[in-house]
């Protein structure tokens, strides 16, 4: 990650750090969804529809917090296919969400329970 970020970039970095939140949150729900719905086949058929729509959730904020964090290419690549492991993804997600805070911190923007307000970052 490279450690110079102008005002703009670190405005794209919460946006993108808020969707992480979200994309946590859809993680543990559907996690939850899958592991309960195992007795229930048309729930869990509606959980397996809705699995796939958090994975590519997931795939979109990882993605582009990854961008705008200037991570390499190819741990991109490692990142978005870590989508594909509930669990796995669970973990990447929160790892992610610990480099934007630090990241953050750094800069001295605060932080909120769902990440940094893009708003409230402004330009010197």
């Amino acid at each position: 990650m490279s450690s110079s970020f102008t005002r703009s970039e670190l405005r794209k970095v919460a946006k993108y750090y808020r969707l992480v939140s979200w994309a946590i949150l859809a993680g543990i729900g559907i996690n939850a969804l899958l592991l309960l719905s195992a007795s229930y086949p048309w729930v869990q058929l509606i959980a397996s529809i809705s699995f796939i729509g958090v994975c590519i959730f997931q795939i979109y904020v990882l993605y582009n917090l990854a961008k705008s964090l200037k991570l390499s290419g190819a741990l991109i690549v490692l990142i978005v296919l870590s989508t594909f492991v509930p669990i796995l993804a669970l973990a990447i997600l929160a790892y992610m969400h610990e480099q934007a805070m630090k990241l953050f911190k750094s800069a001295g923007v605060k932080v909120g329970f769902m990440g940094a307000n893009p708003d409230s970052i402004k330009d010197e």
